[in-house]
């Protein structure tokens, strides 16, 4: 399994608390990797470096062995990223913003309407396509990012809560569309509070607390080297208080 993505001892503070403690993840090929934590645990910022659009962080990211500033536009030309939020440009129908995100990438005509079309039926926006998108819901929105971040086929694709906004119809389709990606080779990083989707479909987790990475691996071997069951069990034991949990469970038993 070949290693695309190397993000090595990234350390940032702010306002002198730190955000990221020697945060340190390998992308791989053909690979799904999640990254676990609380909010404001610094997976937003873990995500925001490794796009390259965090300023005065100390560390490295090596992308297929050398630092992505060394040729910052190829590298993001590599990238596939489907934010959390629905931003888009709101005057455009949904093609005139993809059209306009296809020439940016320079993809060819003909590769670009296969793939729009073919992702807009199943995803089913095919009959809403000429409509301005701020007509379009937030779960139709996340739609139109969920394309424009896999148009240029990345060979890294970064997704920031992926369930978010899509029924469970659509999120079934989703996760069957990111393992399908994953299975023609592309290195995919997950940033989600879903465990149960972290659990079907991830293939190594991070769990992060504080910046800190607690625990880090292939998904079967955290399960058994933490002696639980599922990735539930897996983050109460490392990610919470367990007096907390205990306090929860008493809350009425005060009488």
């Amino acid at each position: 399994m070949n290693e695309i993505l190397q993000v090595v001892d990234l350390n940032k503070a702010y306002h002198g608390k730190p955000i990221l403690k020697d945060f340190s993840i390998t992308l791989k090929n053909a690979h799904i990797s999640t990254l676990l934590g609380h909010n404001g645990a610094g997976k937003t910022t873990a995500i925001r470096t490794i796009l390259g659009l965090e300023e005065k962080i100390n560390g490295e990211i090596l992308f297929k062995g050398k630092n992505i500033k060394e040729d910052y536009n190829y590298y993001k030309s590599k990238l596939g990223f489907i934010p959390d939020d629905d931003e888009l440009f709101d005057d455009l129908t949904a093609m005139e913003y993809l059209n306009f995100l296809g020439k940016v990438r320079k993809i060819p005509k003909k590769d670009f309407d296969n793939i729009t079309n073919h992702l807009m039926d199943i995803l089913d926006l095919y009959s809403f396509r000429n409509n301005l998108l701020k007509t379009y819901s937030h779960g139709m929105r996340r739609k139109v990012q969920i394309i424009s971040g896999i148009i240029h086929n990345p060979e890294i694709l970064i997704i920031d809560e992926p369930t978010n906004g899509l029924d469970p119809d659509m999120i079934i389709t989703f996760k069957e569309l990111i393992k399908t990606l994953r299975d023609l080779g592309t290195a995919i990083l997950l940033s989600t509070h879903n465990l149960e989707f972290a659990e079907n479909i991830s293939d190594s987790i991070t769990i992060i607390k504080k910046g800190e990475i607690k625990i880090s691996g292939l998904k079967q071997h955290m399960l058994k080297e933490l002696q639980v069951k599922n990735l539930e069990e897996a983050y109460i034991k490392v990610n919470l208080d367990s007096q907390k949990l205990q306090s929860i469970r008493n809350v009425f038993n005060y009488a």
